[in-house]
């Protein structure tokens, strides 16, 4: 019997220590406002974007690769292709879009930051 509260109360504080890593963690990245970096994946087809739809993308974190699907607004969508680098920024929900050369397309604060990189990206979902 004693062996065996022994193993458990190991169990719970290797448990404990494991909940307390992952919290600190998240509040860490939290409080830092930590960037986010991700990668579109995917999004809405234009004719799935009208009317009453969501227009959608679906991005990939770099720091874990799960997918992520976001709503946005049309003219957010419009400027958001496939291959197209988001960062997020966790505490703030600050996000910024840069094309596939780096250039800052949109930002959240801000707004359309390059047309010419908006007209590229639109005739290529076309």
């Amino acid at each position: 019997m004693s062996q065996r509260m022994g193993l458990l109360g190991t169990i719970f504080k290797i448990v404990a220590v494991i909940v307390l890593l992952v919290v600190g963690l998240g509040a860490y990245l939290y409080f830092t406002d930590y960037a986010a970096n991700a990668t579109v994946t995917s999004r809405a087809s234009q004719t799935e974007c009208g009317g009453d739809s969501d227009c959608w993308v679906e991005v990939t974190p770099t720091i874990y690769p799960f997918h992520y699907k976001k709503t946005l607004d049309v003219q957010t969508w419009g400027v958001v292709c496939v291959g197209y680098k988001v960062t997020f920024h966790l505490q703030t929900q600050h996000y910024q879009v840069f094309d596939k050369a780096n250039t800052l397309i949109y930002d959240s604060v801000g707004g359309l930051q390059d047309r010419g990189a908006a007209v590229r990206c639109a005739l290529s979902n076309v």
